[in-house]
């Protein structure tokens, strides 16, 4: 018995020193073009979660991503302009101390403009 607990033990001591070297892989998600990001989910719903909670979304819910977009950008006149506006309301729902509303406009902005540092800024202060 002795020379199994010394088997194990050295079992154990090889894991410890190979997890030093070989620390565990995130997974990484590309939510824009050359923009990857570690994926972390969080206990809410997805509008409420950073990039939607990485959920693979259904033909429908990208088909109502799509209409939101194109309205926005109706309604803003360009893309650009319809991102500076909803992240302008990000920021003011965190400055409300109103993260789910900051949550749900960064969100959105992602929507409109994957790639723009101020969703990330966002995300982290929320999270």
């Amino acid at each position: 018995m002795s020379r199994s607990i010394a088997v194990l033990t050295a079992h154990l001591i090889v894991i410890a020193i190979l997890l030093q070297f070989h620390p565990a892989v995130a997974e990484t998600m590309e939510v824009a073009p050359g923009v990857r990001v570690t994926r972390k989910s969080f206990p809410a719903p997805a509008n409420e979660a950073p990039f939607y909670g990485f959920v693979d979304k259904s033909p429908t819910l990208r088909q109502a991503d799509e209409v939101f977009v194109s309205i926005a950008i109706d309604a803003y006149g360009s893309r650009e302009r319809a991102f500076d506006v909803v992240a302008t309301h990000g920021w003011r729902a965190i400055a409300a101390d109103d993260m789910v509303e900051a949550a749900k406009r960064f969100n959105q902005a992602s929507l409109l403009s994957p790639e723009q540092s101020q969703i990330f800024h966002g995300f982290a202060i929320i999270a």
